[in-house]
């Protein structure tokens, strides 16, 4: 069965995640993973739905702020958890802590969904599979296991309208197949988390263990015909809810700018009061 695993990032709020659960919460989709900002987690889990942090702390407990333990993920019923994502570390250097953060997630009983992808730089320098291999065995170390989800998201395709081709991505998720049987003797799924084409040789997805989905929806069903309108709908909210966030933020700038007119307008009109009554309403008029 294909996964599908659905991060939201840093959207929504809780009405729209309200909705999300009202949508979900009857329907029965077991390879379907909802990844919500963390202040959300319980909410999915209670409702019954497979639930994945975005993140997670390289520690077990302590004195570090703002973390989120494996433990206290499990304590409430997470069963996924996103690990080294391509936007974690590039913001937070979050490379670093990749094989810590694995170790406590299965310690934990949590799956890892861990994240690997090469830059444009990267790319065009024809060192992808080594990127990858090296992201790879900085994670593997010590946590030699089946039970790791790997995500091949190409970094140089996250936003840019830049798709790989199919035979990039046959070939790529192949080689990463490869790599772990021959060099640890596992078979770990391999997600694919960026857009793609159904071009006219179709992409041979009997290699691709699920999606990783971003938040545009480009002829995606075909990769993920398991999770039916499921993962439809899911990308189509996500969607939706970033476009309601754009027209708020026009709104608001909108009203920000009439606000600024209104002042200047209203410094106007205070600055003619000083003016003798004859001048003020010739001027008043001009304006």
């Amino acid at each position: 069965m294909k996964l599908v695993v659905g991060n939201f990032k840093m959207n929504l709020t809780l009405n729209e995640v309200n909705e999300y659960i009202d949508y979900f919460k009857n329907k029965n989709y077991p390879n379907v993973v909802f990844a919500p900002s963390s202040i959300y987690l319980s909410k999915f889990v209670e409702n019954g739905l497979l639930t994945s942090s975005q993140d997670v702390s390289f520690m077990d407990m302590g004195a570090y702020t703002g973390d989120i333990s494996s433990l206290q993920l499990k304590s409430i019923g997470v069963k996924y958890s996103i690990v080294g994502h391509s936007e974690r570390r590039k913001y937070y250097s979050d490379d670093k802590y990749v094989n810590s953060k694995l170790k406590e997630l299965i310690d934990n009983d949590i799956i890892p969904i861990l994240c690997i992808g090469e830059t444009k730089e990267e790319k065009d320098n024809g060192i992808t599979l080594e990127v990858l291999k090296k992201e790879i065995d900085e994670a593997f170390y010590g946590n030699t296991t089946d039970k790791i989800i790997i995500a091949y998201e190409p970094i140089w395709s996250i936003g840019t309208g830049v798709i790989p081709t199919n035979e990039e991505i046959y070939d790529t998720i192949k080689s990463i197949k490869d790599y772990v049987k021959d060099k640890y003797n596992t078979n770990n799924k391999v997600l694919y988390g960026v857009d793609y084409l159904i071009e006219k040789k179709e992409l041979d997805k009997s290699l691709i263990d699920g999606d990783m989905t971003p938040e545009r929806v480009r002829d995606r069903e075909e990769l993920s015909k398991n999770a039916g309108d499921a993962f439809l709908e899911m990308a189509r909210r996500n969607m939706e809810a970033m476009i309601e966030e754009r027209k708020r933020a026009r709104l608001k700038r909108r009203a920000s700018s009439r606000y600024n007119e209104y002042r200047e307008r209203r410094k106007t009109l205070e600055e003619l009061n000083k003016i003798d009554n004859t001048n003020y309403k010739k001027l008043l008029k001009a304006i």
